[in-house]
């Protein structure tokens, strides 16, 4: 008995793990992942997002944040993407429109439909949960790194890209922190 019981724990086990990473894949990614401990400069292509937020910090307000979004998605039948975007203060969260889908949608008084013009971020990617302290080492890591680069200048603060759903293992899930640069021109 005692047997089956651990078999049926491990067999439990790796479907979640296996099912969760699944679960992503069948996702439209917008761009590409930073793999974990890269630190690269990349551009991200103009896209249509779907944007919520509050002015206080992020982490006290993500769970609110996500149901917004996820209530308007499933309201209006956008497929979900990734990654999902994340300013840290004032707080506001992203979700990608899928450029094929070429539909209008209406603001509400808790979601925005913008466009966000094509840019260049630095990018690091990172593995963990989605927690103030790791989103934080992270961000620290990213920054102390483009301070050192002469050939680049921050260009706006830096947010979180989120590329795993809450229902995948904290030490599966994979995030990036990007920052705005831009290449400096030398006369």
């Amino acid at each position: 008995m005692m047997l089956k019981l651990k078999f049926f724990i491990i067999s439990l086990f790796f479907v979640l793990i296996f099912s969760s990473a699944q679960i992503c894949v069948a996702y439209e990614k917008i761009y590409e992942k930073t793999q974990v401990g890269d630190i690269k400069i990349k551009d991200i292509p103009q896209c249509r997002v779907i944007e919520t937020g509050v002015e206080e910090n992020y982490f006290d307000h993500s769970n609110a944040l996500f149901r917004n979004l996820f209530k308007y998605i499933s309201d209006n039948t956008i497929d979900m993407t990734v990654p999902v975007e994340a300013n840290i203060e004032p707080s506001k969260m992203r979700f990608f429109i899928s450029p094929s889908d070429k539909r209008s949608f209406t603001d509400t008084d808790k979601i925005k439909i913008k466009t966000i013009p094509a840019h260049t971020v630095a990018s690091y990617g990172a593995r963990g949960s989605y927690s103030k302290k790791n989103v934080t080492y992270a961000m620290n890591t990213l920054e102390n790194w483009v301070n050192t680069q002469t050939a680049i200048r921050v260009k706006g603060r830096p947010y979180a890209v989120f590329w795993d759903g809450p229902f995948k293992l904290w030490f599966l899930k994979k995030f990036e922190i990007h920052i705005p640069v831009e290449k400096k021109s030398y006369r």
